[in-house]
């Protein structure tokens, strides 16, 4: 496994128990090793909005995934080696003397990171029990795959969302030829996906169609529709307090979906924080929330947090 780890300067003082330590999964960046945010030119440029965490004391593990950056594929959005990955970068963090991290741990992702938390909060109990997850962050995620591939099948790009799901399953499952389902411009679209990142995917899929890339369409046909479901079955567990931040204006992940993943994670018992904003997109919905989200991640490390304003309680209140 591959990735970053940013630590406070040395002169910056260690706090009892060490350092607390912020896991950070990233937004989709593609799926060669070039693509990979330790392999990012500038460096750390893919780190940046990690750096206000940084400035207030905390050790900030970034990983690649499995695949990226590191030897073997890519299962791009299959949750549960993601959310590995993510709980793997905080284990390296504490293993590193010169960071002065504890065991002391909020999951904080974006868009695919958002799933990669999410899985990683249900299943940190069991795969690092070591670790002290206080709360799950999860900005605009890509939670509930199905419902964002159907919608983002309808957008001008969207196709490239749908061929790199189908892609990370290959990855997961060998059995599945890509090649049967693809048309020849589907081909071209997995050349472009397989040697260049994903913004250049997205850029040539541009005016395609899941009628012009795919033979079938891949959500109502198996194994495809199986596997996209059983991501969304690893995400949306009980785990740790969750902090879920969506823009309205976001086109990628929708708000209604998102609505429908708090709502999923309220029915597995998981406390969640659900806080929207009107005038943020996919993109600026990551500054558009970063004051609040400093200061609920302030909150997770205190020695004795106060209650998370609960959504699902809330809920349940106006209509029990």
């Amino acid at each position: 496994m591959s990735g970053i780890i940013l630590a406070p300067e040395e002169n910056v003082p260690v706090p009892p128990g060490g350092r607390r330590i912020v896991a950070f999964g990233h937004g989709t960046t593609g799926l060669k090793d070039a693509c990979a945010p330790s392999a990012a030119r500038p460096a750390l440029i893919a780190a940046a909005s990690t750096f206000p965490l940084v400035r207030a004391g905390y050790v900030v593990a970034l990983t690649d995934y499995p695949g990226l950056g590191s030897p073997g594929e890519h299962a791009i959005y299959v949750a549960e080696p993601e959310g590995r990955a993510v709980l793997d970068a905080a284990r390296a963090a504490a293993a590193l003397k010169a960071t002065g991290a504890g065991r002391d741990v909020v999951l904080w992702g974006y868009s695919q990171g958002g799933q990669a938390v999410l899985a990683a909060g249900a299943i940190a109990a069991a795969y690092a029990p070591e670790l002290r997850i206080r709360g799950v962050v999860a900005t605009a995620p890509l939670a509930d795959l199905p419902a964002s591939l159907a919608t983002l099948q309808h957008n001008a790009d969207g196709v490239a969302y749908v061929l790199l799901a189908m892609i990370g399953l290959s990855v997961e499952d060998r059995t599945i030829n890509l090649d049967r389902v693809l048309t020849p411009t589907g081909r071209r679209l997995l050349s472009i996906a397989r040697d260049r990142c994903a913004t250049d995917l997205i850029r040539a899929s541009i005016g395609t169609s899941v009628s012009t890339a795919f033979t079938v369409n891949p959500l109502d046909h198996q194994p495809f529709a199986a596997g996209f479901a059983r991501q969304r079955e690893v995400a949306l567990r009980k785990m740790a307090p969750t902090l879920v931040l969506q823009g309205d204006l976001d086109l990628v992940i929708r708000r209604p979906v998102t609505d429908s993943v708090v709502t999923g994670l309220c029915r597995k018992g998981t406390t969640v924080d659900y806080r929207r904003y009107p005038d943020a997109d996919h993109g600026t919905v990551l500054g558009a929330s970063m004051a609040e989200l400093t200061a609920w991640v302030a909150q997770r490390f205190a020695p004795h947090p106060p209650p998370v304003t609960d959504i699902c309680e809330m809920r349940a209140a106006r209509f029990g």
